[in-house]
């Protein structure tokens, strides 16, 4: 049984494959930015409430060869417990999770799932 909402098509990502609807009863809000977007990062994340009712999954442009603590900088300007996701995690609501370096990140079944990231060449 799928999760779309009768009378409306299932979403299609950009490669047109049909992919369910979460099953989540929240928003989650996908986030991105290079390392030059962590300033205006902080600046949402200090001035957000803690209790939104939605999760935020922050993806970084962030090298492999080095350890990030992206996490712990967010951490210190929001009262919203902030998790890197180096393994698969169940997505709460009120809560921020960013992507670990040298990984990515796909959202299944209510979790994050993480894998080491592809990159290609000169990227």
């Amino acid at each position: 049984m799928s999760d779309a909402i009768a009378g409306q098509p299932e979403p299609r990502s950009a490669d047109s494959t049909v992919r369910p609807a979460s099953s989540l009863p929240f928003p989650v809000v996908g986030i991105g930015a290079s390392a030059g977007g962590v300033r205006a990062l902080l600046q949402f994340f200090e001035n957000a409430p803690t209790d939104m009712g939605m999760a935020f999954v922050v993806v970084l442009h962030l090298s492999p060869d080095h350890v990030s603590s992206a996490d712990d900088v967010l951490r210190r300007v929001t009262g919203m417990p902030v998790l890197q996701v180096v393994q698969p995690v169940l997505i709460e609501k009120n809560h921020v999770y960013v992507i670990a370096p040298g990984k990515s990140l796909a959202m299944t079944d209510g979790y994050l799932r993480v894998a080491d990231s592809k990159r290609s060449a000169g990227s």
